[in-house]
């Protein structure tokens, strides 16, 4: 089991799992860690802790849309790691300047949030280059069966680059 499927299936039993101070926190209802999740987290112990750390949403002011973006920021990981200078570092960058994320008619949208007028700016530099990528994250995203419980998601399970 890899890092994300062990973070689904960890989600799917409602174990919250976290890094506070450096270290890894895991919060369970009583008997839903089994031996083999705890030896699976204890294996991917470092891997868990990294992950969560860029995909923890960098703007825990902004509650609002967190959920949204903690799934987004774990998306774009799956894409390009943690690439300041690709999608997941512009992504990153746009959270930290406040950009704010919508559901609405079941599309997701980014809004200026506290970016206002610099919205068009940073748009056209740094997310129109990435236009076709993050749009099939953001439908991958609207479609995600963890923000929409009970359905699954027709969504790819991975989006990798184009190599051309």
């Amino acid at each position: 089991m890899n890092t994300r499927d062990l973070l689904a299936e960890l989600s799917s039993r409602n174990i919250r799992v976290s890094v506070v101070d450096d270290r890894l926190r895991v919060d369970a209802p009583k008997d839903a860690l089994t031996p083999v999740l705890k030896e699976a987290i204890a294996e991917r112990k470092a891997e868990l802790i990294e992950r969560l750390f860029w995909t923890t949403d960098p703007r825990p002011d902004l509650t609002e849309d967190a959920d949204l973006w903690a799934r987004l920021l774990s998306l774009a990981y799956d894409f390009d790691g943690t690439d300041r200078d690709g999608l997941f570092g512009v992504l990153h960058g746009c959270r930290c300047d406040g950009v704010k994320l919508i559901m609405q008619d079941d599309v997701v949208r980014m809004l200026a949030g506290e970016l206002g007028d610099a919205y068009p700016e940073v748009r056209e530099k740094w997310l129109k280059p990435w236009a076709g990528w993050l749009n099939n994250l953001l439908i991958q995203l609207a479609q995600d069966r963890w923000l929409h419980p009970g359905t699954e998601s027709s969504a790819p399970d991975a989006i990798t680059p184009n190599a051309s």
